[in-house]
């Protein structure tokens, strides 16, 4: 808000909002403005909220009682509306903060504002919208607490070298943090299904990032670490995207069912090749123009990156390089697959050999962490590589590629270098210098932090 509030009644339900959190709200509050009221109101006689007790004595809040008279009935919430209008018709304040996640106070909310009072609901993100909306503004109590622990490791990075950028990618939000907003989520999922110009389920990024601005205040991209609405959907890593002429194109991903998978769950027929009983097969290694599935499983803060380059190894243009920003080539011959879980991340290449254009040489499929080093995260383990003849759905190879002495950022796993009309393998596991920055640079691709 521009302005600091002169005076604020805080409102607390005491049996819809959790003790641990108080002190990070309060916080909070005082960015508004000036406190002059803090009141919880609850049964103290029921052990549901006892935990409060020290909570009330550490904040200076005080506790006002309402006894449950009738089994079921909601007298705390009835007490609380009936404080809040006394509290409104004194004149005092110019800003109330009610505490809770009960859409029970929707009504109170818009009443309070009715008189031109600035009106704050603190809860969690599974608070009906309804109440959410009524407010001037909402905080959702999960972001607090995330932005808490990503202030905490900016702070940590303070005695880092001068010379580190002041983006670096570790003061923006990791993917694992942002799968914690779920109104985030739920909102960029709403209005891609809600778009009048959806197209078979992809949404221009554009119309996403404008509706945002105009109907949804409460989302702001400097509050994840980001400058570009494209880099923020780009690192939730939930959506496909491709470029489409002038426009940047995005979907909801849905998992699909690949014969890898199939045979890992033992839902393939007899005639299936075991992958769990193949080995590596160096000779022959010359694969077929032909539809091929390339499923790459490594730690979670690895990213496997396809670059498709000519006789001279560079790129001809951002739609020769297919990763987790762009999950759809132009041209339509590769789609990417990313699934990241906890302690893997899966990437799953379905790559038409037959479709690849006549000026492209060789396929380079790169692995590039977020780390230092390929080999520092502690969930490291080596890298799984299979590939599949999709159409005959017959294992061409399966080997596994360890990383744990590699101190280098990325690597060459392999290439698939064009013979006429066939592609051959080559196992590479080849250090390379440098981030995915980097590697983009190396293959001709230009960025820009606009």
């Amino acid at each position: 808000m521009p302005a600091q509030l002169k005076s604020i009644a805080v409102l607390i339900d005491a049996d819809n909002a959790s003790a641990k959190n108080i002190g990070l709200i309060l916080q909070e509050i005082a960015k508004l403005g000036h406190i002059t009221c803090k009141k919880i109101y609850g049964d103290w006689g029921n052990a549901h909220i006892q935990s409060w007790q020290e909570a009330l004595l550490k904040h200076a809040i005080d506790p006002m009682q309402h006894f449950a008279y009738v089994k079921g009935k909601n007298a705390t919430d009835i007490g609380m509306v009936i404080e809040a209008m006394d509290l409104l018709y004194s004149g005092i304040h110019d800003g109330f903060c009610l505490i809770s996640s009960d859409s029970d106070f929707t009504s109170l909310a818009l009443r309070i504002r009715k008189n031109h009072v600035k009106v704050f609901g603190f809860g969690k993100h599974n608070t009906v919208s309804a109440f959410s909306q009524a407010c001037d503004k909402f905080f959702y109590v999960e972001d607090l607490l995330t932005e808490k622990e990503n202030s905490a490791k900016i702070a940590s990075l303070s005695n880092k070298a001068a010379n580190q950028s002041p983006n670096n990618a570790l003061i923006r939000w990791t993917t694992k943090q942002l799968h914690t907003q779920n109104h985030l989520i739920s909102t960029l999922n709403k209005l891609i299904n809600e778009n009048p110009n959806n197209n078979n389920g992809w949404s221009d990024i554009s119309y996403l990032a404008r509706e945002i601005n105009k109907s949804h205040n409460n989302i702001k991209l400097d509050k994840y670490g980001y400058k570009k609405f494209s880099d923020l959907i780009i690192a939730l890593r939930l959506y496909d995207m491709r470029r489409e002429k002038n426009a940047v194109l995005i979907k909801l991903k849905v998992k699909k069912s690949t014969p890898m998978d199939e045979k890992e769950n033992n839902k393939t027929s007899s005639s299936t090749v075991s992958e769990k009983n193949s080995v590596a097969k160096p000779v022959p290694n010359i694969f077929p123009s032909t539809p091929i599935i390339i499923k790459i499983t490594s730690a979670p803060t690895i990213d496997a990156v396809l670059f498709r380059v000519n006789a001279s190894e560079k790129v001809r243009g951002d739609e020769d390089m297919i990763f987790y920003g762009q999950t759809h080539s132009e041209d339509g011959s590769i789609e990417l697959d990313q699934q990241p879980e906890e302690y893997r991340s899966i990437s799953v290449f379905s790559c038409d050999l037959n479709l690849q254009p006549t000026d492209i040489e060789q396929l380079n499929f790169v692995l590039s962490s977020e780390l230092e080093s390929l080999a520092n995260d502690p969930k490291q383990t080596p890298i799984k590589l299979s590939i599949i003849n999709k159409q005959e759905n017959a294992l061409l190879f399966s080997s596994e590629f360890d990383v744990q002495n590699k101190s280098v950022q990325s690597l060459l796993l392999f290439t698939l270098n064009r013979k006429g009309n066939q592609w051959q393998f080559m196992p590479k596991n080849q250090n390379i210098d440098g981030d995915l920055r980097y590697l983009c640079e190396k293959y001709g691709i230009e960025l820009s932090d606009d």
